[in-house]
């Protein structure tokens, strides 16, 4: 029998859909003759047929369009493949619908193809735009998406969708003004889009405009009363504005819509760590990992009260967290962080210090930082102060403001837990009121010493303060790189008093690069040649204070005051003009709240050699960077 006269039958067979008996034929042809063409198109025709592909390529474009609202993509691949090589006809859209199946697939590579065929085919072809933008926001590419989503714009000025995660985009690379414009954008078209007031929540929550972010996230609720994200984020906001027990009930409440949501476990667990109650923290950070084994930031929190006694369940989940081929470098910065921290605890000191290394390498590739920056302020506080005879002044009538200053990781939580122990201290924790009054000078290029500014100063400080609503008579602050500012405090602020926490240089720079800190005040931390750069300039301007306020400021040695409590504290409060009181030494017991790393660490006494830990890692850090001083 010819092989012509088997195609023939397999054929015949075909049109009369008796297509096993047809298959058969075709496969003992391959068989013989494995490139045979009629065969394989024989078969081919046969797929197409088995998977009820209609006739027309509009009906096929139709089908694949059902398929993909149903968000079967799977099947939307594989017709759509098909599609390509039977039609000629709305490739374009085809592309682009395989282009967000891929995607979706995580398969990138493929899906970026689609798109470029797409906008291949058709120029114009705004939705590719729109949709090849959202791949590279996938991919972490934020600038290559916002080049995409404004060509979307260009052909469509008004695609509300992609003002909303234009917006988003240019929140990712820091561009915020540009960030709150597109969102603004997005509102105006369409302002019942629940996901655009949520994002411009998240925005302006940012930009420490909490009563503006919180109007956006009720908004974004009260369109969708189940939107439990909006809850959390409008808990977070309030957290950040120091109104937790409002932030207790915002989260309270998404969990009463989604009990498994991880992030309000975190949160929840965030303010117990605050408030002290650190069984709650953990049982909470622990829920936060248990219903979302894969929320890095939870581990990495748990991390930081938890002691590890060995390779527990939860490490094991870190683990394998870690080795994820889907971890994004965000994520996989804070559980390098968490592992450091492990492994530290059950005395793995290499492992710990790789982690540690690799969380630093990954933060400080996104966190921007210039000394020649932090130079150029110190030698403008120079120029301004070098050569003035303005001198620190009292004033009965007014509060004692104490300004606690160093480095991160000296001490400083510490002292203010004891002094805030004081009947008549009220801590305030690191503000930022120096900074802003700083600020308001230089943007009315009054940075001077004229009588005039320093009035300036003094009442916007005044200003500032009054906000924080306080009756007892002395206030410390603790935001620490105030060090830079001492000269405009002592200058400007009646009754103020300075302590300046020392501890060893090693032992403060170590502990910096093993912590993970959020904002972008603390941008050296990530580089241990960028710590210890910004560790000496530190020491720089407090030799320059020292010396133009030398009875105005009091240096306290971190390790004196742990291992001699009672004489370092009572001396610290002679010079504060403070009477003594026991319950100062009892600094432990003291129930305010405190949002710093050190939140859990100062709910115990004082741990006298905290000091040598560093020394563990001194064979890894002998070779790395001229580190040790």
């Amino acid at each position: 029998m010819s092989i012509d006269y088997q195609i023939q039958k397999a054929n015949k067979l075909t049109t009369s859909n008796q297509n096993e008996e047809a298959k058969i034929i075709f496969k003992s042809i391959l068989k013989k003759f494995p490139q045979n063409l009629r065969a394989l198109e024989g078969l081919e025709k046969l797929k197409i047929k088995s998977l009820n592909i209609p006739v027309s390529s509009q009906s096929h474009l139709l089908e694949l369009e059902k398929h993909f609202n149903q968000r079967d993509y799977k099947t939307v691949i594989e017709k759509g493949k098909l599609y390509l090589k039977n039609f000629k006809e709305n490739v374009h859209v085809v592309q682009n619908l395989l282009g967000v199946s891929y995607e979706i697939n995580k398969e990138f590579d493929h899906s970026l193809e689609s798109f470029q065929n797409a906008l291949y085919l058709k120029p114009d072809y705004y939705e590719a735009y729109y949709n090849l933008g959202n791949l590279y926001s996938t991919l972490g590419k934020f600038r290559n998406a916002i080049e995409n989503y404004k060509q979307a714009l260009y052909f469509k000025k008004d695609y509300h969708q992609v003002y909303n995660n234009l917006g988003s985009a240019y929140f990712q690379i820091n561009e915020l003004d540009l960030a709150v414009s597109n969102l603004n954008k997005a509102i105006n078209y369409n302002p019942n889009n629940i996901n655009t007031h949520n994002n411009l929540g998240l925005l302006l929550t940012n930009f420490k405009k909490f009563e503006e972010a919180e109007k956006h996230f009720k908004k974004a609720i009260e369109l969708n009363p189940n939107f439990y994200q909006a809850f959390n984020n409008l808990g977070v906001s309030q957290k950040e504005n120091k109104n937790f027990d409002k932030a207790m009930e915002s989260f309270d409440k998404a969990l009463e819509i989604e009990p498994s949501f991880a992030k309000a476990h975190n949160n929840i667990a965030l303010i117990h760590l605050f408030r002290g109650n650190i069984e709650l923290s953990i049982k909470f950070f622990e829920n936060a990992v248990k219903y979302n084994p894969k929320l890095s930031e939870a581990h990495r929190n748990l991390s930081t009260i938890k002691k590890y006694k060995n390779i527990d369940k939860q490490m094991e989940s870190m683990i394998d967290l870690y080795f994820s081929p889907d971890l994004n470098n965000e994520n996989k910065m804070h559980i390098c962080f968490a592992l450091g921290k492990a492994n530290e605890d059950i005395g793995e000191i290499k492992k710990s210090f790789e982690f540690y290394e690799e969380a630093n390498k990954i933060k400080n590739a996104n966190s921007y930082y210039d000394n020649n920056e932090q130079e150029k302020i110190f030698t403008e506080n120079n120029s301004i102060f070098i050569n003035s005879n303005v001198k620190p002044h009292q004033n009965k009538n007014e509060k004692k403001h104490i300004f606690i200053v160093g480095m991160p990781r000296s001490g400083s939580t510490l002292i203010e837990q004891i002094l805030s122990n004081h009947s008549l201290v009220n801590g305030i924790g690191e503000s930022d009121i120096i900074y802003k009054c700083v600020n308001k000078l230089k943007s009315l290029d009054k940075q001077t010493l004229s009588q005039e500014s320093l009035k300036s100063f003094k009442i916007n400080f005044q200003t500032e303060l009054s906000n924080f609503n306080l009756k007892k008579g002395c206030v410390t602050d603790k935001s620490l790189l105030n060090f830079k500012w001492i000269g405009y405090i002592l200058s400007s602020i009646p009754n103020a008093k300075i302590i300046n926490i020392q501890r060893n240089p090693n032992a403060v720079c170590w502990s910096i690069f093993k912590h993970f800190f959020n904002g972008s005040e603390h941008n050296y931390a990530y580089c241990l040649n960028n710590i210890k750069s910004f560790y000496q300039l530190y020491l720089r301007y407090m030799d320059f204070w020292n010396k133009k306020f030398s009875k105005n400021i009091y240096n306290l040695s971190y390790e004196s005051l742990t291992q001699n409590q009672r004489i370092e504290t009572h001396k610290l409060l002679t010079y504060l003009e403070l009477n003594w009181e026991e319950r100062c030494f009892d600094f432990h017991k003291n129930s305010r709240l405190v949002e710093t790393a050190s939140a859990a660490q100062i709910r115990k006494k004082i741990y006298t050699n905290s000091s040598k830990e560093w020394e563990k890692f001194k064979p890894h850090l002998k070779d790395k960077l001229n580190f040790i001083f």
